[in-house]
């Protein structure tokens, strides 16, 4: 087992992941569960999977990029993922041209003609639901911080390469105020009787 209070480095320690599993339990006919465990922990990951990034990974480089390219537009970062009860906003972003604060939905994929044209835009993900919940955490964030109460709502696209060369970079769509005059209503999202 893993001892908490000493120092790990990867490149020395060899992690076995049967240390952090439960100990196996038994059913009625006395067999464990190990085996059918060890067998679909294989079957699910082919070599293909095991070199494909998860979406937090890609999510989080594409949060990274749309950070970096906001600051070369002029923008200060302010915060990034704000998370409220109900819902999330990846960056917080202040226009020091337009002098108001800049709520960033970030949405990544693969920039490839074949996949926007059969899934759609990086934008067209943000729909009703996921609209409604960032309105909501914006709404928390401007309660918690009143000096941003004139706001916008972006969406920043990162399109990543299909096949990344070295200093290969990713391909940013800037949709400002994204969602419409919805967003700045007040009382947008209550509910109607």
């Amino acid at each position: 087992m893993r001892q908490p209070n000493k120092k790990r480095h990867a490149q020395d320690t060899e992690y076995n992941i049967e240390d952090y599993l439960p100990l196996p339990m038994e059913d009625e006919n006395g067999s464990s569960d190990e085996e059918s465990r060890s067998e679909s922990a294989e079957g699910s990951r082919t070599e293909k999977n095991k070199k494909t990034p998860s979406k937090r990974s890609v999510g989080a480089k594409g949060e990274s990029a749309a950070a970096r390219y906001l600051r070369k537009q002029g923008y200060r970062i302010i915060g990034k993922n704000f998370r409220a009860a109900h819902g999330e906003i990846d960056i917080i972003a202040y226009d020091r041209r337009a002098k108001r604060t800049v709520f960033v939905e970030v949405k990544s994929r693969k920039d490839s003609p074949e996949l926007i044209a059969r899934y759609g835009r990086a934008a067209d993900a943000v729909n009703y639901r996921k609209r409604s919940r960032f309105i909501s955490a914006m709404l928390v964030y401007q309660k918690q911080h009143p000096e941003s109460v004139n706001s916008r709502i972006d969406i920043v696209e990162v399109y990543f390469p299909l096949k990344p060369r070295l200093f290969s970079r990713p391909r940013i769509v800037h949709l400002r105020a994204a969602f419409g005059m919805e967003a700045y209503a007040p009382g947008a999202l209550r509910k109607r009787r």
